[in-house]
Order: C-alpha cells, then structure tokens, then sequence
C-alpha cells in the first residue's frame, strides 16, 4: 500500500510541475510490471542504487525499467543528495522539472527527474515515514528508444 501511495504522489508531482511550464508536456503512459526479487547486479549500469539498498525488486517493460528497494536510511536528504551525484556521474543532467521534496506531518518525499543525451528519462522517488527504520526509494528509467 504503501509503495502505491509513493507512486501515486510521484505522479502527482511531476504533474503538478509539468503544468507550470509555458510548454505543454507530453503524457507518455508507462506500464507497470511485475517485480521481482534482484540483486545490485541486476540493475543496469545508468541505475544508481544506494549501497543501503535492501530488498531490491526489478521490473522491466518494453520501455522502461523500474527499480524499488528499502534503504537502510530515514534521512530523505541524504538519499536526494546521493542521488544528485550518481545521476550526474552517470550523464543523467537535470530536466526542465525541478527536484522537489515536501515534509508533511508523518511522511517526507522527494523526487528527481533527469534525462540523459538519448532522450531516456529516469525519474527517483524517495518517501520515509515516521517511525519506520527505513526508507522507500523506487527509480523509474523510460527509454526514448526501447
């Protein structure tokens, strides 16, 4: 349940952001797979993953790659700022959507958006809860060219 609300805000973000742009936004409909249990070495390469990454699933589409996994973490900034710095040792260079990150009163979530030269876009979602030991991260790459 929890995963799905992580999702469902992330969508909502970016498209709140996509509707404050002077240029209107295409929708590209992403569909969404099934997991499965993976290790690291599973992800592609252009996917950074936390070394506090923990119970690591990976699901795969015709065009696009997802990636979710527990970090032993409950500090949101720290995996936002890991992430600024892995997407950008990958090639991954900021979109025309800013990062955002909102603290309500039991959840803080952030999110990042990237593309890189071959039009692929990876998007990071990054959600904690009060009181848990860990932090949800689930990063989305869809491919320009599948």
């Amino acid at each position: 349940m929890k995963k799905t609300l992580v999702w469902l805000i992330g969508l909502l973000l970016l498209g709140l952001l996509a509707g404050c742009g002077e240029a209107p936004v295409a929708e590209v409909p992403v569909e969404i797979p099934d997991f499965v249990p993976a290790s690291v070495g599973d992800v592609p390469a252009d996917i950074p993953v936390s070394t506090a990454a923990a119970d690591v699933q990976i699901g795969v589409t015709d065009s696009s790659t997802h990636v979710r996994y527990l970090a032993d973490s409950t500090d949101v900034d720290v995996l936002v700022d890991y992430y600024d710095d892995a997407l950008a040792a990958e090639g991954w260079e900021a979109s025309e959507l800013e990062d955002v990150t909102v603290r309500a009163d039991t959840e803080t979530t952030a999110t990042l958006v990237r593309v890189n030269d071959a039009g692929d876009t990876i998007t990071v979602d990054v959600a904690h809860q009060d009181g848990e030991d860990n932090t949800e991260v689930e990063v989305v790459v869809v491919r320009a060219d599948p």
